[in-house]
């Protein structure tokens, strides 16, 4: 797997993002699977620029892009990306311990049409959001919403094919 963390801005609130890559990387590596851990700065700060390479021993692979795009910088990482399935952390947001263990369970499944986002977004900051992402299996799944809106956010498992048969939109 290919565990990549996006970041821009966010400067010290990526320093829980890092701990949440860290710690589901380590639980995947105890569970069997090989993961390197890739951190992908576009147009850093200098905040967030150092909060991911003020600590090399947590060996991650530190890339800077100048491209200003959340898509164009994830096309960039799948790039640099060594693993058959790739994992996208955006700088301001967490994974759970075992998300890559039970994200990868299921997208072997059938890799070549499985992305896998998680089942609930919570959005924290001023206020506290809860969102159900429904699967398109999901009964309320209504097709016509995404021409206004979509379901689920970039955290997202997939098999290193589909990024490269369908990347970000410029």
């Amino acid at each position: 797997i290919s565990a990549i963390l996006t970041a821009h801005r966010e400067g010290t609130m990526g320093g829980a993002t890092r701990r949440s890559m860290i710690e589901a990387t380590e639980y995947a590596n105890r569970h069997g699977l090989s993961v390197e851990r890739i951190v992908v700065l576009d147009r850093p700060n200098d905040t967030t620029r150092s909060l991911f390479t003020e600590r090399p021993e947590l060996d991650l692979s530190i890339n800077e892009v100048d491209v200003g795009d959340q898509g164009k910088a994830r096309n960039a990482a799948v790039q640099l990306a060594k693993g058959e399935f790739i994992a996208f952390l955006d700088g301001d947001d967490l994974w759970g311990f075992n998300w890559l263990v039970e994200a990868i369970a299921i997208a072997k499944r059938d890799p070549d049409r499985i992305i896998v986002h998680p089942e609930f977004n919570w959005l924290f900051g001023e206020r506290q959001w809860l969102f159900l992402n429904l699967d398109q299996d999901h009964p309320a799944f209504d097709a016509e919403l995404l021409r206004t809106a979509i379901y689920w956010d970039a955290l997202c498992l997939a098999h290193r094919s589909i990024y490269k048969r369908f990347p970000y939109c410029d």
